[in-house]
């Protein structure tokens, strides 16, 4: 009976130290990738245009992602931020409806470009992975707002001169393959 006993206390012993990690490993964020901080940007701005809308959560969720940020009014010219994904701000799309993609990049910072730009032209942005990859190495500029049908995307499109290449895609599309939506930072 007493080396079950030592087995069970080794055992037990054994599966403490993990527990700590685990926690630890649950709240790392998804990183939808990272940026430099552009001239004349500012986070407010940077939110607006990468995740379609500003929200104290998402910089909050930023700040977490970017320990190093002290005082988010006053990010420095060139710095490297990580930016976390906002499952939440994905999930606000109906599955039943479509959206449209604009373009599509193989960085963050090109997007982030991109959507700046369309943004400057009064025409509102997210950008969130391409699922179709299976990797999160594509990165979609999209309309910030969904549609009932592609038919209506297209007719919003055209009263907006938007480009050519835009293609309508469901809502669904995006999250039949959800391990494509995120990375983890490691």
């Amino acid at each position: 009976g007493k080396p079950v006993e030592n087995e069970k206390s080794i055992v037990g012993k054994q599966t403490h130290p993990p527990v700590p990690k685990t926690p630890k490993k649950a709240s790392k964020q998804q990183i939808l990738g990272s940026i430099r901080v552009p001239k004349n940007a500012t986070l407010y701005k940077m939110i607006e245009y990468i995740y379609g809308t500003y929200d104290p959560g998402y910089l909050k969720s930023i700040i977490k992602a970017n320990t190093r940020i002290k005082n988010p009014r006053s990010i420095q010219v060139g710095t490297a931020l990580a930016i976390p994904i906002i499952k939440d701000n994905l999930q606000q799309w109906p599955d039943s409806e479509y959206f449209f993609t604009i373009s599509e990049h193989k960085t963050l910072e090109q997007a982030y470009f991109t959507a700046r730009r369309f943004n400057s032209l009064n025409i509102r942005t997210k950008i969130i992975i391409n699922p179709s990859t299976l990797k999160a190495d594509r990165y979609m500029v999209t309309l910030r707002n969904t549609f009932a049908t592609c038919d209506a995307a297209t007719r919003y499109l055209a009263e907006n001169k938007l480009t050519d290449a835009a293609v309508c895609l469901p809502v669904a599309f995006l999250f039949s393959h959800p391990e494509s939506l995120a990375r983890t930072s490691d």
